[in-house]
């Protein structure tokens, strides 16, 4: 028997799916939930390659994402425009929040 495991990283592979993706996360009241689907994201970029565009090596960049090192907003504003998306606001247009 095969052990499928489901990767989302394996998903990521569209703006809109990216984006969809991290507004629904940033939604959750947790924000080890941001963090995880940010991370998520940066493998799907390339953990190199994003790294590379911020300064840092992947173990430093991974190291930055971890929830329980509680990363600066400047460090998460950071890794979002090295992978290529900006934080926007604006009226919700539904309840986004999981659960």
């Amino acid at each position: 028997m095969e052990n499928d495991t489901f990767d989302i990283v394996e998903y990521l592979d569209s703006e809109e799916t990216i984006s969809e993706y991290l507004t629904v996360s940033f939604a959750d009241p947790d924000p080890s939930v941001f963090l995880a689907a940010l991370t998520d994201v940066v493998n799907a970029r390339g953990a190199t390659t994003v790294a590379n565009k911020l300064g840092c090596d992947a173990d430093n960049l991974s190291e930055t994402l971890n929830s329980e090192a509680n990363p600066s907003f400047q460090a998460v504003i950071g890794v979002l425009r090295a992978v290529g998306m900006e934080l926007r606001f604006r009226p919700p247009k539904e309840d986004l929040t999981l659960g």
